[in-house]
């Protein structure tokens, strides 16, 4: 049977109320935990709700965030603001935890995300099949769906893991030949940083020149900006870096580039431009600040990154870079590269199925 969650004889759907964060309370009276644009998490208390029935279960998603869902019982009091949205199940043979799994289905098909809002005039055409059998919901059947996508939930819990694991190996070759330790400040200049570009900016500044923030692989952009805004450092052919986030990924950038403030750029100073292959001093950079325990919890600004030793190659009996044995290492560093980006590929595929079982 085939339901509009604006079906009033099952479901009451509304939002929340504007909350700001000097009304969050705390202490004993701070009862009602209120929740935003997270539903899985509150983003505070309050000592009163906006919602005056808890007698029924409750599916509540966020409006401006990744379009999640959490079920909150009946009995169970809460509040919400104006970026959290409520599903009331006023029938009792509807299974709160069914609806939920028919409305991630939808988020597919609808595609609602941080860009399309799930308001609730975008969420008016969205329509739930619930199990029906001999003139009645059938508790049974939806029961037994949920225990499906519980096994569906436990495999993409060890996919993520994997995931996660295979995200956090450092990519590195054995070295058959001389190396020294160069300081990264002494290769490397650390170009000044751009304040103020974010995505807002590059939204008023449209043109072909990538801005690159933050990310694991290296491809997120902001946008694209015109060439030659007075008020922005461009870079081209450098090395650049993540000082939060994903700290210690290391990027080869070719061509006109620019970065907000938290990726930094890396130029090759002149005394070395003929012997330093990016290519290689990427993943030897990469290998130097795992070894020096850099990671995801600590920034990497330039005073830390700067006294980093990295293994250069080095021309037999002399401390002058090998340009021949970095490229070659480079080669079998991007060979190893591709094989990782191949499984992180296929794991993230496998997180992004959509699975229906009903």
């Amino acid at each position: 049977m085939e339901i509009s969650i604006f079906d009033k004889a099952y479901f009451d759907v509304f939002i929340g109320r504007r909350v700001l964060h000097d009304e969050l309370q705390h202490g004993e009276t701070a009862t009602f935990p209120v929740y935003s644009a997270n539903p899985k998490k509150p983003l505070g208390y309050l000592d009163h709700s906006n919602v005056d029935d808890f007698s029924c279960d409750c599916v509540i998603w966020g409006i401006d965030g990744n379009w999640d869902f959490a079920v909150l019982g009946r009995n169970q009091p809460f509040a919400t603001t104006d970026h959290c949205g409520t599903i009331r199940v006023k029938d009792a043979n509807i299974r709160a935890d069914y609806l939920l799994r028919r409305l991630e289905i939808a988020r597919q098909v609808y595609g609602y995300d941080r860009t399309l809002r799930a308001s609730l005039k975008a969420m008016a055409p969205i329509t739930v099949p619930i199990p029906f059998c001999d003139g009645q919901f059938d508790v049974q059947e939806q029961d037994r769906v949920v225990r499906q996508y519980r096994t569906v939930d436990s495999i993409r819990g060890e996919v993520s893991g994997l995931l996660r694991e295979v995200l956090s190996q450092t990519i590195e070759v054995t070295v058959d030949c001389e190396v020294e330790g160069f300081s990264v400040d002494r290769v490397f200049k650390f170009l000044p940083t751009n304040s103020g570009v974010t995505w807002e900016f590059c939204r008023a500044h449209l043109g072909t020149v990538p801005v690159y923030g933050c990310s694991e692989d290296g491809s997120k952009l902001l946008g694209r900006i015109a060439d030659g805004l007075p008020e922005v450092k461009y870079y081209s052919n450098s090395i650049t870096y993540n000082r939060n986030g994903s700290v210690g990924r290391f990027f080869v950038r070719y061509g006109t580039f620019a970065t907000n403030e938290d990726h930094r750029v890396l130029s090759v100073r002149d005394e070395f431009r003929d012997t330093i292959d990016l290519e290689y001093m990427r993943f030897a950079l990469e290998v130097a600040c795992s070894n020096e325990g850099f990671g995801y919890t600590n920034k990497l600004g330039a005073g830390r990154l700067g006294g980093v030793l990295v293994d250069i190659p080095v021309v037999l009996g002399t401390s002058t870079p090998d340009l021949g044995h970095q490229q070659v290492l480079a080669r079998r560093y991007s060979r190893l590269h591709e094989l990782w980006r191949d499984t992180v590929d296929q794991l993230e595929a496998l997180l992004s199925l959509s699975v229906d079982l009903t």
